[in-house]
């Protein structure tokens, strides 16, 4: 799945609902599911369900790969959507690609989220 922080549409409402979509139309399509009433209890959702992707058997998808491309513009610098990406980042089947746009970018995240979001930097100019 693809996002892009630059887009004024992007928040985290719809990339829970997106993530949640795609868990039931994939993954949990015969196990019934009960209706989440708040984007909290959507996330609590897709995080439970990504968890057992990685611990049981039965579910063929083992990973799944979300890129964010420019992850330090718009809404997604706000430290709820930082808090949440870190959260999903930390759940072994979630595999979090993301691009930035400013070298400073790492003073964003808490020491927290850093150690959550584990992540690995390489330098790609593209001028």
């Amino acid at each position: 799945m693809v996002t892009n922080g630059y887009h004024s549409g992007t928040t985290i409402k719809a990339l829970v609902k997106e993530l949640e979509k795609f868990l039931k139309e994939y993954i949990v399509k015969y196990k019934r599911v009960d209706k989440a009433t708040s984007t909290q209890e959507s996330f609590e959702f897709v995080k439970r369900i990504f968890n057992e992707m990685s611990t049981e058997e039965k579910y063929e998808i083992k990973e799944f790969y979300l890129i964010v491309h420019s992850m330090d513009m718009g809404q997604l610098k706000g430290p709820e959507w930082q808090e949440m990406l870190a959260e999903l980042a930390a759940i072994p089947a979630i595999k979090l690609i993301v691009t930035v746009d400013n070298c400073k970018s790492g003073v964003l995240f808490t020491d927290h989220q850093l150690d959550l979001f584990n992540f690995v930097c390489v330098q790609a100019d593209t001028f």
